[in-house]
């Protein structure tokens, strides 16, 4: 009987989860083709929580098929995303997230948690994507990571980089893209399957917003 792949799923949160993440959660562990186990860190910090889930899913697999998910506590992520996920086997893989931020005119909108590097080498965010494509760094809200990945670069694979007056330089997840394709390793993410992101908001933002663009700005 063949041993099914290891899927770790590790959802960092600060004490509860969005309901349906939760749904989704229960389906995903009665997957019939892997072995889906589950680790609930705090999410604070967020480059120590990582490193821990990291540490617990290297003394658990002993596969080069095992993959570390990562999925964010505020995301639903699709029924299917464990297949999607797998079966694009790449090294790291992701499924398009979004945060919301301001736009080049203040309004807050939802952008994509995906960069590719400018002629100056710069991150800048990147919306043309189309199905699987390959991007210079990720979030962390939903990215599933290959063992040998760790095994190039470390347990201590997530830290925030800072410049030297101490202001912060880099987060965590997009240190640990730079990390991965220094070792050769490639960003895969797949614009075709998404993930929504619940964030509670004031009614009045949401009607300021809608009167902006409504008025063309």
């Amino acid at each position: 009987m063949n041993k099914k792949t290891l899927i770790y799923v590790c959802v960092t949160n600060m004490g509860n989860i969005c309901n349906k993440l939760a749904e989704t959660l229960v389906k995903y562990a009665k997957h019939p083709h892997y072995d889906v186990r589950f680790f609930f860190p705090a999410i604070v910090p967020l480059d120590a929580s990582r490193n821990t889930c990291v540490e617990n899913f290297m003394k658990i697999s002993n596969s080069e098929d095992d993959r570390l998910l990562f999925i964010d506590d505020d995301m639903t992520v699709p029924e299917n995303g464990l297949d999607v996920l797998v079966g694009h086997d790449k090294d790291i893989c992701g499924l398009l997230c979004f945060m919301i931020k301001p736009n080049d005119n203040g309004l807050m909108v939802p952008l994509p948690v995906a960069c590719k590097y400018n002629e100056d080498k710069k991150y800048i965010v990147y919306f043309d994507g189309e199905g699987l494509t390959e991007v210079d760094a990720l979030g962390g809200a939903c990215i599933m990571i290959k063992r040998k990945v760790f095994e190039e670069i470390g347990t201590k694979a997530y830290e925030y980089k800072y410049y030297a007056n101490g202001t912060l330089c880099l987060v965590a997840d997009y240190h640990f893209c730079q990390k991965a394709q220094a070792k050769g390793f490639k960003i895969w993410v797949d614009f075709n399957n998404t993930c929504g992101h619940i964030k509670e908001i004031d009614l009045r933002e949401i009607n300021r917003t809608m009167v902006n663009i409504n008025n063309g700005k």
